[in-house]
């Protein structure tokens, strides 16, 4: 501020025909990049400023669509896929703004002047301990429920040397820059109690994705109703669903009903944790579209290890499309998605008390 200032009034006092004036611009503009090289280093130290909020990630992203279009070259084509329903992260949205538009930076140099792809998704995951020690910043960080945002390209690529080294400040792989634009994503997540998950493979492309806190749980006396209504349900829910948005929320309104959850991404993971211990589990939420092992033939492998197993169908198909393939087999319940707590609470009493 104080060469920028005394510059400033050094250039208004020597007057606009003055032969030193150019000289003094530069400094002017030497001291406006040395302020910006300061903001984004106190930003990878995480000590930038925040003013945290509840955020909307679906609409900040939308009200950005043009300006990150801008940002790329015209070869290049973006594609989102914003999950509908999305609870509000604990962010500031400024931050969350530039960490999104230096990984749409970063992913558009990786394509360079090739056409080119740039995927942005959000969701909602269940990160557990063993997902976290994959990520950056994570040791620190307990196991739940966190938003994310995911950008994605199909450019370049990098190796395991690069990709070791890109949170380096100052490292870069382009002749010009400063090296600092991912370095201040990994300060905006490191302030936010966040983490950061890279994917990467040559010649193929990379994949960032950024994970956000939610915003604050309900008060205590909100949770205490929540608590008093449903005491008289405990014990486990298993969740199989590939879709990590979905099962995310529907473990959070199990665990809100009572209950505890545990997340399988398939049918044939399902069936491995069922198998350890059946007697662990009160029931299962079964989605009918999964990989590996369809909800058809997991719910017959799962009845072959506890023929009393509590199995509730969900699908997006309708009862009469999804479950006419279980006619007469003991499903114990069907939930058509999306459905919501209020349903899914009856259903559980139901099948609980059966």
């Amino acid at each position: 501020t104080s060469i920028l200032g005394n510059a400033n009034l050094a250039n208004a006092s020597l007057g606009i025909h003055n032969g030193a004036g150019s000289y003094i611009e530069n400094i002017e503009t030497a001291a406006m990049r040395a302020g910006e090289l300061c903001n984004q280093m106190l930003t990878y130290a995480g000590h930038g400023r925040f003013n945290l909020e509840a955020v909307n990630l679906n609409q900040l992203i939308t009200d950005m669509t043009r300006l990150l279009e801008l940002t790329v070259s015209k070869k290049t084509v973006f594609k989102y896929h914003l999950t509908d329903h999305l609870p509000l992260a604990h962010a500031d949205p400024s931050q969350i703004r530039q960490a999104l538009m230096n990984l749409v930076i970063n992913a558009a140099e990786a394509i360079g002047d090739t056409s080119g792809l740039i995927t942005i998704n959000t969701g909602m995951m269940r990160a557990e301990r063993h997902y976290l020690t994959e990520t950056y910043l994570a040791p620190d960080l307990p196991e739940g429920d966190y938003l994310y945002i995911e950008v994605s390209d199909n450019g370049s690529g990098m190796n395991n040397a690069v990709k070791n080294r890109i949170f380096d400040p100052f490292f870069s792989t382009k002749f010009t820059g400063r090296g600092l634009g991912l370095a201040a994503v990994l300060g905006i997540v490191r302030s936010h109690h966040g983490a950061l998950k890279v994917y990467s493979e040559l010649n193929r492309g990379s994949t960032f994705k950024l994970l956000l806190p939610l915003e604050n749980e309900p008060k205590s006396g909100e949770r205490r109703a929540i608590e008093n209504q449903n005491a008289q349900l405990s014990g486990t829910i298993l969740i199989a669903d590939d879709e990590e948005s979905v099962a995310a929320v529907t473990a959070r309104m199990v665990e809100a009903l009572g209950f505890k959850a545990v997340i399988t991404e398939n049918g044939r993971r399902c069936v491995e944790a069922f198998k350890e211990n059946p007697a662990d589990f009160a029931l299962v939420l079964l989605d009918l579209s999964m990989p590996e092992m369809g909800g058809e033939e997991t719910f017959r492998e799962l009845r072959l290890i506890d023929p009393a197993a509590r199995v509730i169908l969900t699908s997006g198909f309708n009862e009469e499309d999804a479950s006419h393939r279980f006619s007469g087999k003991g499903l114990t319940g069907f939930l058509q998605k999306p459905y919501n707590l209020k349903e899914l609470r009856a259903l559980i009493s139901q099948a609980i008390d059966s």
